[in-house]
């Protein structure tokens, strides 16, 4: 069931993840100059409540059909190792068989994983028909760590296929070079990435606690700087595209640190009522009205 997320230390909802980050806010709030409160009002607003259907419907479609994609992601990984060996032949070289694959391992998964989900998430915001389909994460006037699941259906399943792309291939390279399938380490029944990212406080950038990272966030995403890139201001959402590391927004052009960045007003421009029908419906709309308008500066 949906609530059992809550007991999954895979899920950021994961309960212990929750109590560590009003740990951080009640900390932040006491010693931090800024006199920002935590608003429990804001997990009962209209945003919210989309935020907690968008989650239930995507739930559901997770356990019904993406089974089916993954039910072969070995198989896929299979099919890459078929690939080297027949372009290259089989690995012998001794460099590769130490005791360290599990390191490099996860080491290219989070960097490749981490590069691949800023991409799509670059994708999101400047394609015409993606980008619609996305203004349904932007247009929470009021995050909460729910917001992170508040994404149209068809995006989630984009995400989810980027995964298994991702998956295939480091584990079919790896599953070449060393002739052994790994498994991330785990820390406390979660893999090591998500563990140290959820103790930095992830859940926080969906909420209104602003907390910075300094000098770190030339390296690592801060809350405060996702929480910019919820902001209807279009300078700042286009910024800050990345997930955990700061490096590809730097690439990109697209980072922005949270030095000197006052009060943030989440949402879009075009803000319209938080009804779930709408936000379902609404990219469609929005796509076929700009076609519309193609097609008649085209005659």
């Amino acid at each position: 069931m949906p609530f059992s997320e809550f007991l999954n230390p895979y899920k950021r909802i994961y309960w212990p993840y929750l109590a560590l980050c009003v740990f951080y806010s009640i900390v932040f709030i006491l010693f931090s100059k800024n006199q920002q409160k935590i608003q429990l009002r804001n997990w009962v607003s209209p945003s919210a409540k989309v935020d907690y259907s968008i989650w239930l419907i995507n739930y559901f479609l997770q356990v019904s059909i993406l089974p089916l994609i993954f039910a072969n992601a070995l198989f896929f990984s299979a099919r890459v190792y078929h690939f080297l060996t027949d372009v290259f032949g089989y690995c012998n070289y001794k460099i590769f068989m130490s005791d360290w694959g599990i390191v490099w391992y996860s080491i290219t998964f989070i960097v490749i994983s981490d590069f691949s989900r800023f991409l799509l998430h670059y994708i999101l915001h400047h394609n015409r028909f993606l980008s619609h389909l996305h203004k349904m994460h932007h247009s929470a006037d009021v995050l909460t760590p729910f917001t992170l699941y508040r994404s149209h259906p068809l995006e989630m399943i984009l995400s989810h296929i980027r995964y298994l792309v991702v998956y295939a291939v480091v584990t079919g390279i790896f599953l070449y070079l060393y002739n052994d399938f790994y498994e991330f380490p785990k820390l406390f029944g979660a893999s090591f990435f998500i563990f140290i990212s959820n103790i930095l406080g992830a859940n926080l950038r969906h909420s209104n606690i602003p907390i910075g990272f300094g000098w770190l966030e030339r390296f690592i995403i801060s809350p405060k700087q996702h929480q910019m890139h919820h902001s209807v201001d279009l300078s700042l959402q286009n910024s800050n595209l990345g997930s955990f590391l700061s490096v590809w927004d730097i690439l990109f052009s697209t980072w922005k640190p949270s030095k000197n960045i006052g009060d943030i007003k989440f949402g879009i421009k075009e803000q319209h009522k938080q009804s779930l029908w709408e936000e379902l419906v609404y990219p469609f709309v929005c796509w076929w009205q700009e076609r519309k308008v193609i097609t008649l500066k085209e005659k």
